[in-house]
């Protein structure tokens, strides 16, 4: 099954964004059960210092923090960090300019996961906001269940 994503509704290219990645994941050893439910949010304007200080808040100070300075971009269902962050790479995700309207209208700059946005992953203990690092992702909040 192919799944076209030539779709200009925000709302409907995140659906299928959303199929895509669950696609891209199809394997006899990985199941929709054991993925875990991610929201990405691209920063409006990024900024590794200021992300790197706030670090291991509060969740409510965290969502504030959220609210404030991200957008959402999309929910995706995925096995672990890396590959969402890999799935989230413009070429990946975005390869004729698919999501240029979703980027647009969220007043974002940047198609490609990058050093500053954050995936909320949730986990069977909670949930975890991760940020992305120079070199892999840092812990910002816990939100224990």
């Amino acid at each position: 099954m192919k799944i076209q994503l030539l779709s200009q509704d925000p709302k409907s290219f995140r659906y299928k964004t959303y199929l895509k990645c669950l696609k891209m994941q199809e394997r006899d050893d990985v199941s929709p059960v054991t993925m875990f439910l991610t929201h990405i949010y691209y920063r409006r304007e990024p900024d590794f210092a200021e992300l790197k200080q706030k670090y291991n808040t509060w969740w409510a100070a965290f969502e504030m923090w959220l609210k404030d300075d991200f957008e959402f971009v999309v929910g995706l269902r995925t096995v672990n960090k890396e590959l969402t962050y890999h799935f989230m790479q413009g070429e990946v995700w975005s390869p004729l300019g698919e999501a240029r309207q979703l980027i647009t209208e969220c007043g974002l700059k940047h198609t490609s996961m990058s050093v500053g946005d954050i995936m909320i992953v949730h986990q069977a203990d909670g949930r975890y906001a991760y940020g992305v690092d120079y070199e892999g992702f840092s812990v910002i909040a816990h939100d224990p269940k």
